[in-house]
């Protein structure tokens, strides 16, 4: 296993140390993410449209995992893929607001939580956040993100709020 991580470290901090300037134009990013579960989200993007001092976009893709039990006698997990856009309102500044939106697939299995039955569901996302700059290279913040669901056959239309804390490195 350390042999497998070991060569992806030193890409990530090689491709951390060659970006030059505030200039951004891909990240990827790790992070706790909960409701209606704990688990973990992994990121990544791509800038396509900068505009100095008022909004930056990005392409973004991002993956999530949940699992765990709520309540007793009540566990289930949720796989999760969204790909969408990620916009950052006022990027020259140390802190900004950010907004995500997008499309989102969700598999849910077991009993879960929120949701009224397990399966798949597909829809769309809207988050609202705030980033914090530590270094031209780590970027952190909390997120609010909420799905908009319609369920395979009589599933139906659900509404799914997550919670999240990202770790992104800008290359």
């Amino acid at each position: 296993m350390r042999a497998a991580v070991r060569p992806f470290l030193l890409v990530l901090l090689a491709g951390a140390g060659c970006r030059t300037g505030a200039s951004r134009e891909v990240y990827a990013g790790v992070g706790p993410s909960v409701l209606p579960h704990v688990g973990g989200t992994l990121t990544a993007g791509q800038f396509f449209s900068t505009h100095r001092e008022r909004h930056h976009f990005a392409f973004e893709a991002r993956a999530t995992f949940q699992g765990g039990r709520d309540a007793p006698g009540q566990s289930g997990r949720f796989f999760q893929a969204q790909a969408g856009v990620r916009q950052l309102v006022h990027p020259d500044r140390a802190s900004h607001p950010v907004v995500r939106y997008g499309a989102v697939w969700l598999r849910a299995t077991g009993d879960p939580a929120i949701l009224s039955r397990p399966g798949d569901y597909l829809g769309a996302y809207l988050g609202i956040g705030y980033e914090w700059d530590l270094s031209p290279h780590v970027t952190v913040g909390p997120e609010l993100n909420v799905l908009f669901l319609e369920g395979e056959g009589s599933l139906g239309f659900e509404v799914l709020p997550q919670l999240g804390f990202g770790i992104f490195w800008n290359f």
